[in-house]
């Protein structure tokens, strides 16, 4: 049989490569996890190092470990990478817990092929580069039905290929169109297989759809067998392999993995300045982000450089920051920097007066966790504020971030629409004046330093010593939904009230769930009144937002509850009636979030995160484009700054 043969379909390369790109995936459901160690696995020094391959076997529909299934190990025709240390075949059972591995392999193309009484052989091909762990599915023969479907039968004298599209930047693999090709035939309208079908994320496979489900998993059944043939696939914003050579061998699935990468270069931002105060040599950015994997990275501007490099070390802040002035000048403060995507699915950009911001790495490991500049300690002092702008490989993010705190009152745009969300203020003095004129702890939410300039508004979640503002309001609510049902339909219908009959389970708030798929008849029993500081940061007691406790409808009940305090409109008929938010009410106590309110009205169209749950009843601000449209720019105005206090 031939060698694998890899070539990508266009040019293009991931900066600093996270993942091995040919992973020994799993058949039929990805989930596999990579060891990034590069331990020589006994091989003296000077030798060429050789690697561990290892995981387990599962049962496919039960999930359960397969012990007794033989995985056999093999070079994949000649190893183009190493050639001279090609290994013999090597053989394994799995042990009790499905568990099996493999010793001193050296780097090279490889195939496994797992086979046992009463099942269907399968083989993967892959590429060693590193320590490899994975774990195995196998499908039994009585089981094929149940997985492939009236129709499609198990013929031993036929061929069956199973493709992974695995974009290797994203954990979402849908949406990808997959193609195999019979290397010989010239007619795209020769029959090559039978049938074509998507693995969806139930296991069943959809012989309807013509791109991937979320598994990326595409199943090809009834190949003539003995035929070499080539996969492609195609997703918008993607980069795929092709992988050539494939073999069709009767009676057995093979499968291999089409890596895909986004095929973004990234776009144009650019930042104007509307500052009086603060001169260009005054301002720094500092643009951040994460893989899939963990990995944080950060826009090395130094040297040319100008490409997300990943952090390795507990690297001082002016790695991260550098002067705005640093980047291409378009006009008096006005400038643009080139957005990279590289390795990244997540992204923020920072903006800072006066001083370098600093950022920290935890025990100097890039996976455990990168200390973002702090508003409350060694930056409590210095303005600056974040906005979120990110791409998933197909689709770009915008957003500004004022959950905690708000510091610099951003306007945000798409270049190809010119559409503006985030604030529109003349100077940020707005943003602190709700609250200056306050004589409660409200007045607590802004910070200046020691000259009396200010530096931020603070999220009441933030606010050091934090208060029962919202305590009356609460108490007024539970009392008015003891004498009255509280209807709330938002994704599901819920009817609630708070119970004070004898035999009942006193104050109480006992909600059923009246409609929405798979939940209906569902009872959330809300045993006690939240605090202000849980409906201000939308979660913990009486129910936690934690997902590993409660259910989307629970956790969306919660969100609701919160929203609605926030706003002022508990006891309101319509919760989504903006007009009524943050209205003095005795039904209210004419209290509500006023960190929110005043985001809400400085806010173009009230659109804007003023606290987690936000989107609620429409208040998302988030723009959402495809990196086709995205791909003329971004536009970011920095308001009229307060002037300092000599």
């Amino acid at each position: 049989m031939k060698n694998l043969k890899y070539s990508f379909t266009n040019s293009f390369k991931l900066a600093g490569t996270l993942l091995c790109v040919s992973l020994l995936v799993f058949l039929f459901v990805s989930g596999c996890a990579l060891n990034d160690d590069d331990g020589d696995g006994g091989v003296t020094a000077g030798t060429q190092p050789s690697h561990t391959v290892q995981g387990t076997v599962l049962n496919l529909l039960t999930r359960a470990p397969l012990a007794g299934i033989v995985c056999t190990l093999s070079p994949d025709g000649a190893s183009t990478d190493a050639p001279s240390l090609a290994v013999s075949t090597q053989s394994t059972i799995s042990g009790a817990n499905g568990a099996y591995i493999f010793y001193g392999v050296p780097a090279g193309d490889y195939k496994l092929k797992t086979s046992a009484d009463g099942f269907v052989p399968m083989t993967t091909h892959f590429k060693v580069d590193s320590n490899v762990q994975t774990t195995l599915q196998q499908l039994s023969a009585s089981e094929w039905t149940q997985l492939l479907g009236a129709g499609h039968s198990y013929d031993p004298a036929r061929a069956y290929v199973m493709i992974h599209s695995d974009a290797v930047s994203n954990s979402d693999d849908s949406g990808v169109t997959v193609n195999l090709t019979n290397n010989a035939l010239t007619s795209e309208t020769t029959l090559i297989y039978e049938a074509k079908g998507q693995i969806s994320n139930t296991g069943a496979i959809d012989w309807t759809s013509t791109s991937t489900h979320l598994s990326g998993l595409t199943f090809f059944h009834g190949l003539i067998s003995g035929a070499i043939h080539t996969a492609t696939a195609v997703k918008d914003g993607y980069t795929f392999e092709s992988v050539n050579d494939i073999p069709a061998v009767a009676g057995e699935i093979t499968h291999v993995i089409l890596k895909g990468t986004p095929a973004i270069d990234g776009f144009p931002v650019t930042i104007i300045n509307n500052s009086s105060v603060y001169k260009t040599e005054e301002i720094y950015l500092a643009i951040i982000g994460q893989d899939k994997s963990g990995n944080h990275y950060y826009f090395d501007n130094g040297d040319g450089y100008k490409k997300m490099r990943i952090v390795t070390d507990n690297q001082a802040g002016d790695k991260f920051c550098f002067p705005i002035g640093g980047i291409k000048a378009l006009g008096p403060n006005k400038f643009q920097y080139i957005h990279p995507f590289e390795n990244t699915v997540s992204c923020r950009v920072y903006v800072f007066f006066k001083n370098r911001g600093h950022f920290k790495v935890n025990n100097g490991d890039a996976k455990a966790g990168l200390a973002e500049p702090s508003h409350m300690n060694e930056d409590k002092y210095t303005i600056f504020d974040k906005f979120e702008l990110t791409c998933d490989g197909s689709l770009v993010y915008l957003n500004t971030t004022v959950v905690d705190f708000i510091g610099i009152g951003f306007t945000l745009k798409f270049d190809n629409d010119g559409i503006e969300k985030g604030f529109q203020v003349a100077c940020n003095d707005e943003l602190a004046a709700p609250f200056l004129s306050r004589t409660d702890s409200w007045k607590n939410a802004v910070i200046k330093d020691a000259k009396g300039n200010i530096m931020r508004v603070l999220s009441p979640n933030q606010i050091e010593n934090s208060f029962g503002s919202l305590d009356e309001a609460i108490n007024a609510g539970w009392s008015h939904y003891s004498t009255n049902e509280l209807e709330i339909k938002y994704n599901w219908t819920y009817k609630g009230r708070v119970h004070t009959a004898e035999g009942e389970l006193k104050n109480h708030f006992v909600f059923n769930v009246t409609a929405g798929a798979g939940n209906v008849g569902d009872t959330y029993d809300v045993s006690f009144k939240p605090s202000s500081f849980t409906v201000f940061k939308c979660d913990g007691d009486p129910l936690s937002n934690d997902g590993s406790k409660t259910t989307v409808a629970q956790r969306n009940l919660h969100a609701c509850i919160c929203a609605a305090l926030n706003r002022g409109v508990f006891c309101n008929k319509d919760w989504g009636a903006s007009k009524d938010y943050y209205a003095d009410s005795a039904l209210n106590a004419k209290q509500y979030n006023l960190y929110s309110k005043m985001l809400h009205d400085k806010a173009m169209n009230g659109l804007v995160y003023g606290f987690p749950y936000d989107d609620h009843y429409g208040k998302d601000p988030t723009f959402k484009k495809t990196y086709k449209e995205a791909k003329t720019g971004v536009t970011v105005s920095i308001p009229k700054m307060p002037a300092l206090i000599k």
